[in-house]
């Protein structure tokens, strides 16, 4: 995903965390990471990112969804992080 702005208003810089998109169609929730910011004055000036997404699980209780149960010395995604790239390093590997 390309997210930017013009850098115009009085407020032109913006922080973003992360944006979570939900597609209406196949009903899939996914997350794009970036951790920035945009604008000219802060960082490195880009008013443009290149985000790289992931599809996360909206949980729902009605259906019976609970919160993963995490082991407190290991992170859940550890194996399969280890097989394929995290997020981080895609975006790096596209100046993100």
């Amino acid at each position: 995903m390309r997210i930017g702005h013009d850098n115009s208003g009085m407020s032109p810089n913006w922080f973003v965390e992360a944006v979570i998109v939900r597609c209406e169609v196949t009903g899939h929730t996914f997350r794009f990471p970036c951790g920035k910011y945009l604008g000219r004055r802060l960082e490195d000036g880009s008013t443009e990112r290149l985000l790289v997404g992931e599809r996360v699980k909206v949980l729902n209780p009605e259906e019976g969804d609970q919160p993963p149960v995490v082991h407190p010395t290991r992170s859940p995604l550890m194996a399969r992080r280890q097989s394929q790239r995290s997020v981080a390093e895609l975006q790096h590997m596209i100046g993100g």
